[in-house]
């Protein structure tokens, strides 16, 4: 995991005597965010049916600070490091049990009787008054998708860490032996957190394999389709990028010699639709967080590249079939 606020405080850094300069160096880092009281200092009725009139006054004097969500949000994400291994012994354990209970029942039936859990785990989650309603395009009010629901949960269980100041402090410091087993066994806001992940975890699965609804907030789009969309007029099919992530994401380890047998086996081995050999690169490195320099061939690339693409062929006769 990528870390931006794991360790910042340091003394090289903030070994400041002012307090004042503190939280504006804070305010710059994006740990805290600041922001000014304001009250009510005058209440009136209006001459309109139940209205009333306010008047708010701000106290320039009496500032807030806060954490802001981005930091709290990398926390949270620290905190599922240590969950995610205990997260996946559960949703295996669910799934063997599902599939054990309701072996030999057709898909339909199974789907029902995945359809009753999934409504019973998204209720302990979420309450009903919380889900909101859309208005869709035939002016009819709808409720929200329920992952919308429980993305915004989450967000809700995110903002709680706002309060927790030794764990934030902790982070800040980059203290990992704080993170302890016996802190995350005992502090009740990571137990809530545990549990909210776990069912999430399961709502996830059974979703994914019933499709009760689209999630792409949860279940984002594969990187091959998000390539598509943008792309589409570059490439011969999605099937071919497709590949092309599996290549990528599958093998230990990509360099650019890589990239460039991959780009010359569809250009010039299939001689398909595929993108200049420049924009090939471009696409790898956005969408593959790579820094490669610009794909282009020599003519005289060597018996090496010669056996990435003999090995790339093998692939996609294996893939395509």
């Amino acid at each position: 995991m990528k870390s931006k606020y794991f360790g910042i405080f340091t003394k090289e850094k903030y070994n400041i005597p002012n307090p004042n300069e503190i939280i504006k160096l804070f305010i710059k880092d994006n740990i805290f965010k600041e922001t000014v009281s304001g009250k009510i200092l005058e209440q009136k009725k209006t001459n309109e049916k139940n209205g009333f009139e306010f008047r708010v006054g701000f106290n320039l004097n009496e500032r807030e600070y806060y954490y802001t969500f981005e930091l709290v949000s990398e926390v949270y994400s620290f905190m599922m490091t240590y969950f995610t291994g205990s997260l996946k012994i559960h949703l295996i354990l669910f799934q063997r049990d599902f599939e054990i209970e309701n072996y030999g029942l057709s898909e339909k039936k199974k789907k029902k009787k995945a359809k009753k859990i999934f409504d019973k785990l998204f209720f302990q989650l979420t309450d009903k008054k919380d889900i909101a309603l859309n208005e869709n395009k035939i002016d009819t009010n709808v409720i929200e998708k329920r992952f919308n629901s429980l993305k915004r949960e989450q967000n809700k269980l995110i903002e709680s860490l706002k309060f927790e100041e030794e764990i934030l402090n902790n982070y800040l410091l980059g203290k990992k032996d704080f993170f302890t087993r016996e802190l995350l066994d005992q502090n009740q806001l990571l137990l809530k957190i545990f549990e909210f992940e776990k069912k999430l975890s399961i709502l996830i699965g059974l979703n994914k394999k019933f499709q009760f609804e689209y999630d792409d907030i949860f279940t984002p789009k594969p990187k091959a389709k998000l390539i598509y969309e943008e792309y589409s007029h570059e490439f011969h099919s999605l099937k071919q990028i497709e590949f092309i992530e599996n290549q990528i994401t599958s093998i230990e380890k990509v360099n650019r010699a890589f990239v460039k047998s991959l780009f010359d086996f569809f250009s010039n081995k299939l001689k398909i639709k595929t993108p200049s050999g420049k924009l090939f690169g471009e696409i790898i490195n956005d969408y593959f967080s790579h820094n490669f320099s610009i794909i282009k061939l020599n003519g005289s690339e060597g018996d090496s590249h010669d056996d990435k693409i003999k090995k790339i062929e093998k692939d996609w006769e294996i893939f395509t079939n």
